[in-house]
C-alpha cells in the first residue's frame, strides 16, 4: 500500500491528496467557473503563508525561469501596441500559466522535502491522477446513463456541449476544463509517463498492461494526439532494451496491438448499436481504415493540420502581426502551435522561447543524469504536440504536469541527492 499511496499517511489521506492533485491539474468546468483558478490561489496562498518553507530559498534556475515568463509576458504587452493592433487576448493565458507554474513549484517542494515520500511514491500519485480520468472516461464511453450524470454538471456550457454533441458523445468525456485537445496532450503525456513507470519497476507488468490499454481509449477520445505518447513510450522501451524483460515486454505489446487490432479490423461498423461507441469506432479507426483502403495514412484532422501552415511574410518572421484572436477565432484560422506564436510574436521570440525551455529542462537533466534520458523525451515529446497546438511554455495543465515532474526532481537532487533510476 505504500508504493501506491504516500509515505505514512494513510489510504484516506493519501486518496484525498491525489484527487486534489486531479482537479489541480485537470480542473473541473461548473456552472460557477472552474475550479483551477481556486485551487491555484489556495495553493499560492498556502506558500505566501509559508514563505520561510517555499521561497526564503528559491533555486537559481527557477527564478531564471519566472523571469523569462515575465520577460515573455512584458513582450506579448509590448507587441500589440507596438504594431498597433491592442489585441491583448494572449496575456489571461499567459498570466494564468505563470500562476499555474509558481502553485505547481510550491506542491513540488512539499513532495520533495518530505523524505516519507519516495521517489517511487510520487510517481505513483501521478499515475493515480491518470488512472481517475482513463476510468472516468472509460465508464462514460460504456455507460450514456453516467456518461449523462458527469457531463450534466461539467459540460453546462455552450463549447461543451457543442463537442459532445458533434462527436455523438464519444469525445469530451472525463472531468476536465478542457474539452479536446488540451485534455489529449495531458493524457498522452501521461501515457508516455506510464512507460517510464514501468522500466523502472514502479509497477507490475499487469498494472502496465491494462493502464496502456485502457489509457490508450480513453486517450484517443480525448484526441487522437495522444497516440505521440504511446509512440514515444514505445521508442522510450525499445531504446532502453537492456535485458530479457524489455524483450517479453516489447513482445507482449505489438502481440497484444496485433491481435487488437486484427478483432477491430473484423467488426462491422453497422453491427454497433451503441451510437458513441460506433463513432468512437469510426474516429479511432479512421487513419488505419483510410490506409487500407487508400495506402496512405491520413485523417480529416491532419489534412486540416496541413493546411494550418502555410508561408509567412518578412514581417511575420521578424515580429508577427501582433494578432492572437480576431472576432472571437484564431488569427489566419490556424490551430497549429508554430504558426500562432510565429503569427502573434514572430519567429526570433517563438525561437526564444523554445530556446529557453530546451534550455531548462537540459539544466534539470544535469542535476539528475540518470534520468537525462526521461528529460530528453520530455522535450521531443513536447516539441512534437506543440505541431498540432500551442504546447511549450503554454498549455496550462500539460505544463503542470510536466513542471510538477521537472521541479519535483530538480529539488529532490538539490535537497538530498536522490535521483531517480
Amino acid at each position: 500500500m505504500k508504493t501506491t499511496f504516500l509515505g505514512n499517511n494513510g489510504l484516506l489521506a493519501s486518496a484525498g491528496i491525489a484527487l486534489f492533485l486531479f482537479f489541480f491539474i485537470f480542473g473541473m468546468p461548473t456552472p460557477i467557473g472552474s475550479l483551477t483558478p481556486l485551487l491555484t490561489v489556495g495553493v499560492l496562498l498556502w506558500g505566501v503563508l509559508n514563505y520561510k518553507i517555499y521561497f526564503l530559498y528559491f533555486p537559481k534556475e527557477f527564478l531564471f525561469l519566472f523571469l523569462f515568463l515575465f520577460f515573455d509576458l512584458l513582450v506579448c504587452l509590448s507587441i500589440p501596441v507596438v504594431m498597433g493592433t491592442y489585441d491583448f487576448s494572449i496575456i489571461q493565458t499567459k498570466i494564468n500559466f505563470i500562476a499555474s507554474l509558481l502553485a505547481t513549484y510550491v506542491l513540488a517542494r512539499s513532495f520533495s522535502s518530505n523524505n516519507k515520500i519516495s521517489d517511487k511514491q510520487f510517481f505513483n500519485l501521478l499515475l493515480a491522477v491518470f488512472s481517475i480520468q482513463v476510468f472516468l472516461v472509460v465508464a462514460m464511453l460504456v455507460s450514456s446513463d453516467f456518461s449523462q450524470i458527469i457531463t450534466s454538471f461539467t459540460r453546462s456550457g455552450v463549447q461543451g456541449m457543442r463537442v459532445l454533441e458533434s462527436y455523438a458523445g464519444a469525445r469530451g468525456l472525463g472531468i476536465a476544463d478542457s474539452n479536446v485537445f488540451g485534455l489529449a496532450i495531458v493524457m498522452g503525456l501521461f501515457l508516455f509517463l506510464t512507460f517510464f513507470l514501468y522500466k523502472n519497476k514502479f509497477i507490475g507488468f499487469k498494472y502496465f498492461i491494462t493502464l496502456t490499454l485502457l489509457g490508450g481509449i480513453a486517450s484517443i477520445s480525448a484526441g487522437r494526439t495522444a497516440i505521440l505518447g504511446l509512440i514515444f513510450g514505445i521508442l522510450y522501451l525499445f531504446l532502453n532494451f537492456k535485458n530479457t524483460r524489455s524483450f517479453v515486454t516489447l513482445i507482449s505489446i505489438f502481440t497484444i496491438f496485433i491481435i487488437v487490432g486484427y478483432f477491430l479490423l473484423s467488426i462491422d461498423r453497422n453491427s454497433i448499436q451503441n451510437e458513441t461507441l460506433g463513432y468512437f469506432y469510426s474516429y479511432s479507426m479512421e487513419p488505419i481504415l483510410n490506409y487500407m483502403n487508400t495506402g496512405v495514412v491520413s485523417s480529416s484532422s491532419t489534412d486540416i493540420l496541413q493546411n494550418m501552415y502555410f508561408p509567412l511574410t518578412e514581417q511575420q518572421y521578424l515580429i508577427g502581426d501582433g494578432r492572437y484572436m480576431v472576432a472571437g477565432r484564431y488569427y489566419m484560422e490556424t490551430d497549429a502551435g508554430y504558426m500562432r506564436f510565429a503569427l502573434f510574436y514572430g519567429c526570433f521570440f517563438s525561437l526564444l522561447l523554445y530556446t529557453y525551455f530546451v534550455y531548462f529542462v537540459t539544466k534539470v537533466s544535469i542535476s539528475n543524469k540518470r534520468c537525462s534520458f526521461l528529460l530528453l523525451f520530455f522535450v521531443m515529446l513536447s516539441l512534437a504536440l506543440h505541431y498540432k497546438g500551442e504546447v511549450v511554455l503554454f498549455a496550462v495543465s500539460y505544463n503542470k504536469v510536466l513542471f510538477l515532474i521537472l521541479f519535483f526532481l530538480y529539488l529532490r537532487s538539490m535537497n538530498s541527492g536522490r535521483r531517480v533510476v
